[in-house]
């Protein structure tokens, strides 16, 4: 008797066990309407928030790039001046003080930003125009770099960035000496 009873008490306690399990699991499925709609609540205000610091940091990442790439054309137009201890010129594409159409570098015997096959010219890197609405503007259309490194005068480029925050603007110089420097300026 004493053993039936365990073994009744065992099979009840089994029982007990398994209706309590499939409770349990019952619950522990997936998200309510309600938790869902409070996370998706969420995750609109923090992205409504994030969103404009983001742009602000793309259109700064752009202003450094583009500043760069006309950085990198007038110090490897010094570089090229000095290793082929020949003049060499930076010209924009449009022959004006705007820059943003794009720019050359080239060999150039008498400086007069035309390739001259007479001459020895040679075409020696062309950059396209800047993207993102950009506007690229110098105080001259060209400038020139003689075989010490020294350029024939003093340029200043000012890119200034579309809906333009803070400090996004880039100013590039390029010094008597030919040093070329980048730094940030204030949007107007």
């Amino acid at each position: 008797m004493f053993y039936t009873n365990l073994i009744v008490q065992d099979i009840l306690n089994k029982q007990v066990y398994k209706i309590t399990m499939k409770k349990e699991k019952k619950y522990t499925k997936g998200f309510t309407l309600v938790e869902l709609m409070i996370a998706i609540t969420i995750a609109t205000v923090i992205i409504s928030i994030a969103l404009p610091a983001f742009r602000s940091l793309i259109q700064n990442n752009r202003a450094a790039t583009q500043a760069n790439e006309i950085r990198t054309a007038l110090s490897m137009a010094r570089s090229e001046a000095i290793k082929r201890a020949a003049n060499v010129s930076v010209c924009s594409n449009s022959g004006t003080t705007s820059w943003q159409s794009g720019w050359f570098v080239q060999t150039d015997a008498n400086s007069n930003c035309s390739i001259d096959a007479s001459d020895g010219d040679e075409l020696l890197r062309n950059q396209n125009g800047l993207s993102g609405g950009v506007t690229l503007t110098g105080t001259q259309a060209s400038i020139a770099f003689f075989p010490e490194g020294r350029a024939n005068s003093a340029l200043t480029l000012t890119l200034v960035s579309p809906d333009c925050t803070g400090d996004q603007n880039r100013v590039i110089s390029v010094s008597i000496t030919g040093h070329v420097s980048v730094q940030k300026s204030a949007c107007p």
